[in-house]
């Protein structure tokens, strides 16, 4: 029997009706993996996601939330990996899913500009880190594509957001609930 995701509460939980919405045969990228909880909403939820490509290097790091440093040791972020990688393989989903076990940037490099039809982010919430998967990714998103991500209750990833939407003239409508983040893409 397989983990059922259909109803989890999953930080990506807000969005899979905009995902479901938005066409057939989808392509997409979830940077920032953790326990593939997110990640396996999505293959469970949105049956038009042709495939799903996972981002995360599971290295140790230092996050802030709030003004709390919050440490992830070695031992801990191995048992995360092993737990994500248990929970994809137990979904039912696995065969749409692709982990890439690398940093942000690097799986960046791997598709072509314009490549995908949706990114959702939700890895560091330091304004340095979000700003430069902002950055990193954006262009890889297909105009009219969706551009998401998690963590908006966080100041950082706030001013990172509209900062990066400032720096490259977005207007487009941003809409923000249970703290995510979506926007579609246009030319």
């Amino acid at each position: 029997m397989n983990y059922d995701f259909i109803d989890y509460r999953a930080d990506v939980q807000f969005i899979i009706h905009a995902i479901n919405l938005h066409g057939e045969d989808l392509v997409g990228a979830e940077v920032g993996v953790f326990r593939a909880e997110s990640f396996c909403t999505i293959l469970q939820n949105c049956p038009n996601v042709k495939k799903l490509y996972g981002i995360d290097s599971w290295q140790p790091y230092t996050d802030y939330v709030g003004a709390m440093p919050m440490e992830v040791d070695q031992k801990s972020i191995e048992l995360v990996e092993i737990q994500a990688l248990h929970n994809i393989k137990w979904s039912g989903e696995v065969e749409r899913g692709e982990i890439l076990k690398t940093t942000s940037k690097e799986a960046a490099n791997k598709f072509d500009d314009e490549s995908l039809d949706f990114v959702f982010l939700d890895a560091y919430i330091d304004y340095e880190s979000t700003l430069s998967d902002l950055n990193t990714w954006y262009s890889k998103v297909a105009p009219g594509g969706l551009f998401a991500g998690h963590d908006w209750n966080s100041p950082t990833v706030q001013e990172a957001v509209q900062q990066f939407r400032h720096n490259n003239s977005i207007e487009q409508n941003i809409s923000c609930y249970g703290d995510t983040w979506i926007w579609k893409k246009y030319a």
